[in-house]
């Protein structure tokens, strides 16, 4: 399949992201099945600083990220040449309050994606929602919210999908050993996991915990003493086939959050078949929270430790976890399916 209107893509690559890790793997999922796209990736070049700092200047648009700014009038030149293309910004945090300032015109052929939930959001940034066009959710909790800032917008929803032929179960035996495995940083609840590991560890010495966690993000001001804890084995800069070994050995995903969207730790995790604990915050029920798997208040440490302890004590309860995720992973985050709708969309931008 071919298609001859390209999508023009606004990306950037999360450093600690593998290649099988994140939002920008859109790009290539879509040219696997045969359509095709143009990517805008600004390296932060003392050419591509200067460019951005006069695009700011002209569009009065403040102090801002100048890499940012660039991308973005490399983009919107792209879209003034070409009429017959539409522009997918990837990661449109950030982007929104200075894409506000482009033309009406450029901004009917933008698709604006928005990861971070409300909690995320100052005034000043919602505020300049207003001029949008299109807006793509990646889950649906905070629409709602978020329309009334955008009265122009269509707004959209598609999951944030995954490469469910990478992230798959283990095919080998049993695991004889329970591994508890924590993901991550951003909107984490770091002051629950503190409390409820010495718990954990007390009922059950035996069991092992791996903690996924960048080593520049690790600080003793939010981890505390486990950052010496002899159960917990640290991991950081890992590769695709690495991280999905670490996904593989673990027994379950304990991920105590204080808000989120779309999750690239959950995503990885159904489709490996992992069970998962976690918090009832933002986007989680989009991803089988309170369906696939239960979902527990924010804070509630007594509630996630007796999910836990059903979990730990029984094997089948696992097994059955296990199996209900892989095939949520398989009907809804396969990239190749929501690759398509993701075009469809595109394509939609356009008279």
């Amino acid at each position: 399949m071919t298609s001859s209107r390209p999508t023009l893509f606004l990306t950037e690559k999360i450093p600690w992201f593998g290649s099988k890790t994140g939002y920008e793997c859109l790009p290539l999922q879509l040219r696997m099945q045969g359509l095709a796209t143009h990517e805008i990736n600004v390296s932060p070049s003392a050419i591509n600083r200067a460019v951005g700092k006069l695009a700011s200047l002209i569009l009065r648009a403040g102090p801002c990220n100048s890499i940012h700014s660039s991308a973005q009038f490399y983009a919107a030149s792209r879209l003034a040449i070409n009429p017959r293309q539409v522009l997918h910004i990837l990661y449109g945090d950030h982007h929104a309050p200075l894409w506000a300032k482009y033309p009406k015109a450029i901004q009917s052929r933008t698709l604006i994606g928005l990861h971070q939930p409300r909690s995320q959001w100052t005034p000043e940034s919602l505020s300049s929602l207003a001029t949008l066009r299109n807006a793509l959710f990646l889950y649906q909790k905070d629409i709602s919210f978020f329309s009334s800032y955008m009265p122009h917008a269509q707004i959209s929803f598609i999951h944030y999908g995954t490469d469910t032929d990478f992230f798959r179960p283990t095919s080998h035996t049993p695991k004889t050993q329970i591994r508890l495995l924590y993901n991550g940083v951003h909107l984490r609840n770091i002051a629950m996991l503190r409390r409820l590991l010495p718990a954990i560890h007390s009922r059950f010495p035996q069991i092992q915990f791996d903690f996924l966690v960048p080593e520049h993000r690790r600080s003793s001001a939010d981890f505390g003493d486990l950052l010496t804890h002899p159960a917990i084995t640290w991991h950081g800069g890992l590769d695709d086939n690495q991280l999905l070994a670490l996904y593989q050995s673990a027994s379950i995903l304990l991920l105590p959050m204080e808000d989120s969207g779309a999750n690239s730790a959950i995503v990885e995790a159904l489709a490996c078949g992992l069970p998962i604990v976690t918090t009832d915050v933002g986007g989680i029920r989009d991803y089988g929270g309170g369906t696939l798997y239960p979902v527990v208040d924010n804070n509630d440490d007594a509630a996630m430790f007796a999910e836990l302890e059903a979990l730990i004590n029984h094997d089948n309860l696992r097994a059955e976890r296990s199996q209900a995720n892989r095939r949520f992973a398989e009907s809804n985050l396969s990239w190749p399916n929501l690759a398509l709708k993701h075009n469809l969309l595109h394509q939609s931008l356009l008279p």
